[in-house]
């Protein structure tokens, strides 16, 4: 992905920072990226968009980050302090936090079960939850490019 694409389709995340512009609270959110690359820029994206009091309820996991950092992270999200996870597959073993409101899938995942899996992780309180799939406009070229192979 050219590095103006990727830029523009960052801000396609721009709709999780709706409730802080508006003066409302965040939502508890997990952004899941395929890779710590997109991840980190998706975070960094989000980031410098807010004002210095709701930065703090924004953080990112992937595998680098130490065993400290990632626990860290973890602690806070579960406590509510961070209600923006941007996150790769590592925040998704072994955590169960019941009150997700809004899982985004940033890009088409390697599979449907990848994506089912992540989607599972909102709404597990019983309260209603949103799973969003944000797919680059080129994934419905390459499928149509796919069928016609055939």
């Amino acid at each position: 992905m050219a590095e103006r694409e990727s830029r523009t389709s960052r801000g396609g995340l721009d709709f999780v920072l709706d409730e802080a512009f508006a003066g409302d609270p965040l939502k508890r959110t997990i952004i899941f990226f395929n890779t710590r690359e997109l991840c980190l820029q998706g975070f960094k994206h989000l980031f410098y968009q807010l004002s210095h009091p709701s930065r703090e309820e924004i953080d990112y996991l992937h595998a680098l980050r130490t065993q400290d950092a990632k626990q860290h992270v973890l602690n806070n999200f579960q406590a509510g302090k961070i209600k923006i996870l941007c996150a790769t597959e590592a925040a998704g073993m072994g955590m169960d936090i019941p009150d997700i409101e809004r899982v985004v899938q940033f890009m088409l995942p390697s599979s449907l079960s990848i994506l089912i899996q992540r989607f599972g992780r909102a709404g597990r309180s019983g309260q209603p939850a949103l799973a969003i799939l944000l797919v680059e406009a080129t994934a419905f070229h390459t499928k149509k490019n796919m069928r016609h192979a055939t």
